[in-house]
C-alpha cells in the first residue's frame, strides 16, 4: 500500500482502505445510513424556506425524524437494491441516476404524506397541469 503524499497520508490512506472495506461488507447501512441524513436534511431545509419569515425559526423536529427514519428504512434499501439490480443490465452510473431518482419520489411522496402544507401546494400543482394538459387537448381539437 503506497501512501499519499503529505502530512498524514499514510494515515489518509488506510482510512479510505478501511472504509472500502465497510462498504462492501455493509452495503445496506452503507447506503441507509447517508440516505437518512440526506432526507434529515432535505427535511430541514424545506421547514427553513418554507417558514414563516415573520416567526422566528423552529424546526419541527419530528418531521425531520420521520424522514429520516424513511431514508433509513425504506429509500435506502430500494435504492440499494436499484443499485445492484439495474447495475447488472445497464452501466453503473446509469443504475445509480436511476436509484437516486427513486430516492428522490420516495421523499416527495412522503413529506406530501406527513405535511399539509406540501401536500395542499403538490395538489395545486397536480391541478395546474391538468388544467393546462385540459387546455391544450381543447386548443388542438
Amino acid at each position: 500500500m503506497r501512501a499519499l503524499p503529505g502530512p498524514g497520508g499514510r494515515h489518509l490512506k488506510f482510512a479510505i482502505f478501511k472504509g472500502n472495506r465497510f462498504v462492501k461488507a455493509n452495503p445496506l447501512v452503507s447506503k441507509a445510513v447517508p440516505t437518512a441524513i440526506g432526507f434529515a436534511f432535505g427535511d430541514f431545509l424545506t421547514q427553513y424556506m418554507h417558514r414563516d419569515k415573520s416567526l422566528p425559526f423552529k424546526l419541527q423536529i419530528q418531521k425531520t425524524v420521520q424522514m429520516a427514519f424513511v431514508g433509513a428504512l425504506i429509500a435506502g434499501p430500494i435504492g440499494l437494491f436499484a443499485i445492484q439490480s439495474l447495475s447488472q443490465n445497464i452501466p453503473l452510473a446509469a443504475a445509480v441516476l436511476s436509484a437516486e431518482v427513486f430516492g428522490c419520489l420516495i421523499w416527495q411522496i412522503s413529506y406530501i404524506t406527513i405535511c399539509p402544507k406540501y401536500r395542499s401546494g403538490a395538489l395545486q400543482v397536480a391541478s395546474n397541469v391538468k388544467q393546462k394538459l385540459s387546455d391544450a387537448s381543447e386548443s388542438k381539437i
